[in-house]
């Protein structure tokens, strides 16, 4: 009885790690870009940050039909504009942007495809480098003491982008910030893990509060391309370790339990 119990509690922690919606939420989704980008409310501005209109190569255009849009800025100009969700796929279903195409002779870009396979695709040509590139995001509190691991999961960078790729977090409790500089100059394709836990003022914020992030991806080198398909935090030991373990823990389970039927089935000596 005491194994059954044992066994069926593995299976729990093995079925929270292949499903976790229905058990204790082991990531939180920052982004995972499935809204497109909208261009909501979008002003551009010039290197004095004057607004000026689009135009002239600062340009907009939504394509697709899946959210997706693509956003041209001659060298010198910063965009900004809001993203609204309806799918959830915004933690607090509002993505406040800003990019900035540094001085140069060729325009930069940003595209978002949007819907299931969505993601943010940075383009700056040989000639050119997009500097910055922020999403910010405000949110009901959440805990990063327990969820201190983030994940952004890059589907593409080019060799340049290798190595020269900088990233930072800021997260906040409403009253102080803490900033993660995350090492993204050996970043892979895939999911690239940081631990949040050396943070600047991390022991200055409310972890069990915080209630606004803010990526920002930075690079002082032309032709920088790079595609990020989500942001997320997540718990340590991470969900794909709790199957490993529950696996390695139902084998043990098993074998022990067929030990003790194979000591009990074993014919007593008789004198």
């Amino acid at each position: 009885m005491r194994s059954l119990q044992i066994i069926f509690s593995l299976l729990q922690i093995a079925s929270c790690a292949a499903f976790p919606a229905v058990c204790f939420a082991d990531t939180i989704l920052l982004d995972d870009f499935s809204t497109g980008l909208t261009f909501g409310g979008g002003t551009f501005y010039n290197s004095s940050n004057q607004q000026i209109p689009s135009g002239s190569g600062n340009s907009y255009s939504a394509w697709g039909g899946n959210g997706g849009g693509t956003l041209n800025l001659n060298p010198g100009v910063t965009a900004r504009w809001v993203d609204t969700d309806v799918t959830n796929g915004i933690l607090g279903n509002t993505r406040t942007a800003e990019v900035k195409n540094a001085s140069g002779t060729s325009r930069s870009s940003i595209t978002m495809v949007g819907g299931i396979d969505g993601n943010a695709n940075i383009n700056s040509p040989v000639a050119n480098v997009m500097c910055l590139t922020c999403f910010a995001y405000s949110f009901a509190p959440i805990d990063v003491m327990t969820h201190h691991i983030f994940y952004i999961t890059f589907v593409g960078l080019d060799a340049t982008a290798r190595g020269n790729l900088q990233a930072r977090l800021h997260f906040s409790d409403g009253a102080n910030t803490a900033i993660a500089t995350l090492d993204t100059s050996a970043a892979v394709i895939g999911k690239n893990r940081f631990d949040l836990m050396g943070a600047l003022n991390w022991n200055s914020i409310n972890r069990y509060a915080v209630t606004s992030a803010m990526i920002e991806f930075t690079s002082s080198t032309n032709g920088v391309d790079f595609v990020v398909d989500s942001l997320m935090f997540s718990i340590n030991p991470e969900p794909g370790t709790f199957g490993v373990l529950s696996i390695a823990a139902l084998l043990v389970a098993g074998l022990s339990s067929q030990r003790r039927r194979n000591r009990s089935q074993r014919p007593e000596n008789s004198d």
